[in-house]
């Protein structure tokens, strides 16, 4: 039987080849085994010879068995190459981009116009740009090719609270697992056999109403209505301190107000408004302050609004140490030392500082002696913003005295 025959041209710089077969004229791509366009004219060549064996072969369970081989094996280079491609892409560098760009990611990194310190979507971004620098140093390039030692040598670098420790693990467990889902990498996620921390577990504690009281007589001015709006409220701090006069009805002795934390992440707004009834004593005080402004603590609010958040801070912890409560725990907190070669204060090796009280015990407070004096837990939970009832339950704390007493009403 005579053989079929063809003949090689290109187009710019793609080779093709012409054949007829049984009168019909078939024009093709030419490409090497592993999928990809040939580049000169000895791939040509061998392209053109695979494509000819089969089309002269006479058996035609055996040429469709070829074929079918070759496309399969042109499918798998292809898949193989665009599994490349994605890899290479994604960069380490760019570790934050490639998550954002991914169509499943969590509902906090949807819809981001500018990131503030207290969204979850700017600490998961702290996260990745630490996590890629570090594991940078290690001679990682690809974010396909970190390992299961370097991200666990990352984690235990650290140096932090198990509480700490268990979010950035969670947060990147999650972030591995859906840039795999969704084709931006391949391979295995590093974190995943990444055992969480069962040690200690340090939060704020609440505090006790004779300390409440001993804050509230340490400081005046705006910032002891800052220190009574978080505990007679439970708002948090960059809430206390924007609260507008809008959102406070003197008339019926309400505040409503929609987190800042939730509120750039709900879809009904109305889900997320929290109603609070304005106890006597600070209904008293907001009667002689001055409403001609937007803010019901101006000062406070600046320093929130120009992100100026540490000195807040400063402000709050002078309080704490004016009415002799030690915010820390015994022993514990980054030590320096002067070291007079590098002229330069050194941090020493030691613990991490845990700290006990600070201005979010008011609201651990708030929402403790709520619970003690028999408020409701839907209506605590609908106070403190919270989604669920276990994240109330994990700020509630039951004092020695209203356990004895709530054992007596047995």
């Amino acid at each position: 039987m005579k053989k079929t025959t063809g003949y090689i041209f290109t187009r710019g710089k793609t080779y093709y080849l012409t054949y007829i077969k049984n009168h019909k004229k078939t024009t093709v791509r030419l490409l090497t085994v592993n999928g990809a366009p040939v580049s000169n004219q000895e791939e040509a060549e061998a392209s053109r010879d695979r494509i000819l064996f089969v089309v002269n072969e006479k058996n035609k369970a055996e040429q469709a068995r070829l074929l079918r081989n070759n496309i399969m094996d042109a499918d798998e280079s292809v898949k193989q190459k665009q599994i490349e491609n994605a890899n290479a892409e994604s960069t380490l560098d760019r570790l934050w981009d490639v998550y954002l760009s991914c169509p499943h990611r969590l509902r906090s990194c949807r819809k981001i116009t500018e990131l503030k310190p207290l969204d979850m979507a700017y600490i998961y971004r702290r996260y990745c740009n630490e996590f890629s620098k570090y594991a940078i140093k290690q001679n990682c390039r690809l974010i396909s090719d970190v390992t299961f030692d370097v991200a666990y040598e990352w984690l235990e670098s650290r140096q932090e609270s198990d509480n700490t420790y268990n979010k950035r693990l969670s947060f990147m467990k999650t972030a591995w697992d859906t840039m795999l889902k969704d084709g931006k990498i391949t391979g295995k996620n590093p974190f995943s056999d990444i055992e969480r921390a069962f040690g200690a577990y340090h939060s704020k504690s609440e505090l006790t109403r004779e300390q409440i009281s001993t804050l509230f007589d340490s400081c005046d001015g705006e910032t002891k209505v800052l220190f009574m709006i978080g505990y007679y409220t439970g708002l948090r701090r960059g809430d206390c301190c924007t609260l507008k006069w809008s959102e406070v009805n003197l008339k019926e002795q309400i505040i409503k107000r929609i987190p800042s934390k939730t509120v750039r992440y709900v879809k009904d707004l109305s889900q997320s408004l929290v109603k609070i009834g304005i106890p006597n004593r600070l209904f008293d005080v907001f009667r002689t302050l001055d409403k001609s402004g937007e803010y019901i603590l101006p000062t406070y609010a600046q320093l929130v609004l120009e992100k100026k958040t540490s000195t807040v801070n400063r402000r709050i912890m002078a309080v704490f140490k004016k009415a002799g409560i030690q915010t820390r725990v015994e022993g514990t907190g980054y030590k320096r030392h002067w070291d007079a070669k590098a002229k330069k204060f050194v941090k020493d090796e030691s613990e991490r500082s845990i700290v006990k009280y600070g201005f979010h015990s008011l609201r651990y407070s708030y929402i403790s002696h709520c619970a003690e004096l028999g408020v409701p837990a839907a209506i605590i939970q609908k106070n403190a913003g919270h989604s669920n009832p276990a994240m109330t339950e994990h700020y509630t704390k039951i004092s020695d005295e209203a356990a004895r007493r709530f054992a007596n009403l047995l």
